[in-house]
């Protein structure tokens, strides 16, 4: 007698260390998958937002140049080779008050006089010299040239745009923006804290930010914005802002065929804190899961310390073959607890890989749903006189009225019609996670924004049972692109050796699973799969 006894004492030990040690690893794995995917998504958001950004501008600049070119057209009109026409100003005027953002346009002289302007340029002159005066003595220079200015006496800040004119008279075609009806597109981009969004130059001049500049900014040569502006049309790279010191996950990506970036960057501070607040909440769950592991193994353990003192001093007292039925009974329900948790743990690690693979990482809210339907299961083990069965229906009823399966602002109703249909718990399991499947993808894909109704219906008859999912919505696609769902589906109904039909059409989506209520073995263990 002394052999099994040891041999239980061990396999219980074992079930505590285990208990313990699943869930560690699983909060492990998923902390560091969860921060690749946090930091891929932060990544895919700033290169998303920097094209979005570089096609704002170049629709910016194939404005300022069909303006610039009718008014070079313009010019070469009114000039006959002595003077200029006084139209040509008035032309100017009429053709810069059609844009919204325009402040004035004009050409200027390579010494920055004007030679002919718009009414409602901000100054007969400034008087000071800008970076693209150059432009009219440069006889490579060829596109659009983007700067910043301030335009003087009257202190304008603004974003200007110019043009090199070859013909006579030569100088300089310059369009100038305002810089607030542009840096509220950026604004809008850069819409949470911290973010940041804006133009340069090659030469690593800041042109816009979606933060106001009191000072313009001039990255640094071996900035990687820099680098990259000089080498390749688009690239990814994280570093600490000259602009503001925060550190941030850029992508840029270059404004057409121009000399001009869009770039965006998200904080790496911000990923960090949603990232631990994920993690977190999902190392909580594992780590409750481990406790009430740890706790049940450890009463298992001094239930069969006490039970196996008294069946020892019942043997000393009565007979010894009672003592072995006893151990005997003792140990087959060792055995049974050790498989459900086993089991159940199994199909936690399963769903969190199936999870991992789809598209944009883990949904921790329907690995909790599901995590949460298992818990539900041995609640009504706990309450049942019959520690082996759970009445099936009972357990549906509590799904149909949970607002985590079914969320109040979808505007779905859930009819449930359930017999009372007692089921060992290795058939609830997976059952009651098949009916959750079905009925989360129905509220998802099945209805539009007016929502509908989902039939969840239960029957018996005789040894078989039928669980039927339907809902009144859209139908299934023709050609249905994703099937995660499905599979999962699929995979469960193969567990409890039932079969599923699907049928749907115009007046909504009806699956039907039947099974045996009864099953002379355990079902399958291999657990739903990626």
């Amino acid at each position: 007698m002394l052999a099994p006894k040891l041999e239980t004492r061990s396999s219980l030990r074992s079930l505590r260390i285990g208990s313990v040690l699943v869930p560690a690893i699983l909060a492990v794995l998923f902390v560091a998958l969860s921060w690749r995917v946090a930091v891929d998504d932060a990544r895919q958001r700033a290169a998303t937002n920097a094209r979005l950004i570089a096609d704002f501008a170049y629709r910016q600049a194939l404005v300022q140049q069909k303006l610039i070119g009718a008014a070079d057209l313009l010019l070469s009109r009114y000039y006959a080779g002595v003077e200029i026409d006084d139209r040509a100003a008035s032309f100017l005027t009429a053709m810069q008050e059609s844009s919204d953002q325009g402040l004035g346009v004009g050409l200027f002289s390579p010494e920055g006089t004007p030679i002919v302007v718009s009414a409602n340029w901000p100054s007969s002159g400034d008087g000071g010299a800008h970076e693209y005066d150059a432009l009219s003595r440069d006889t490579t220079a060829s596109g659009l040239f983007f700067d910043r200015v301030r335009l003087q006496p009257v202190g304008i800040d603004a974003v200007v745009v110019a043009a090199r004119r070859r013909e006579a008279p030569a100088g300089v075609w310059v369009s100038a923006l305002r810089v607030d009806a542009m840096r509220g597109f950026l604004q809008s981009i850069a819409s949470n804290p911290g973010e940041s969004a804006s133009l340069y130059r090659p030469d690593g001049k800041v042109i816009l930010r979606n933060i106001s500049m009191s000072e313009p900014v001039v990255l640094s040569p071996h900035n990687p914005a820099v680098r990259i502006a000089q080498t390749a049309e688009r690239g990814a790279y994280e570093i600490v802002a000259e602009a503001d010191g925060t550190r941030r996950f850029y992508a840029t990506e270059r404004v057409g065929d121009l000399d001009l970036f869009g770039a965006f960057g998200v904080p790496v501070e911000a990923v960090r804190t949603a990232w631990l607040r994920r993690s977190l909440f999902v190392s909580a769950l594992l780590g409750a899961a481990a406790v009430a592991g740890y706790a049940l193994a450890r009463y298992a353990e001094r239930s069969m310390a006490a039970e196996s003192g008294r069946a020892a001093a019942e043997f000393d007292r009565v007979l010894l073959a009672e003592a072995e039925k006893t151990a005997r009974a003792r140990g087959m329900m060792l055995r049974e607890l050790n498989h459900r948790i086993k089991n159940n743990l199994q199909m936690i690690v399963s769903m969190l890989r199936l999870q991992k693979t789809r598209p944009g990482g883990a949904d921790v809210d329907e690995v909790i749903t599901r995590v949460l339907a298992i818990a539900r299961i041995h609640d009504l083990l706990h309450r049942s006189a019959n520690s082996l069965d759970i009445e099936l229906g009972d357990l549906l009823g509590a799904i149909c009225r949970s607002d985590a399966i079914v969320p109040p602002e979808r505007n779905v109703r859930i009819d449930c019609d359930c017999d009372r249909v007692p089921v060992r718990a290795a058939l609830a399991t997976p059952l009651a996670l098949c009916a959750i499947e079905l009925v989360t993808n129905a509220v998802k894909h099945a209805f539009g924004p007016d929502g509908g109704r989902i039939d969840l219906v239960l029957r018996q008859s005789g040894q078989t049972g039928s669980l039927i999912v339907a809902d009144d919505g859209s139908g299934l696609p023709e050609a249905p692109t994703r099937r995660s769902g499905i599979r999962v589906v699929e995979a469960l109904v193969r567990q409890v050796r039932g079969e599923i039909s699907v049928r749907s059409g115009p007046g909504g989506t009806r699956y039907e699973v039947t099974f045996p209520v009864q099953l002379d073995d355990d079902p399958v263990e291999d657990g739903p799969t990626a």
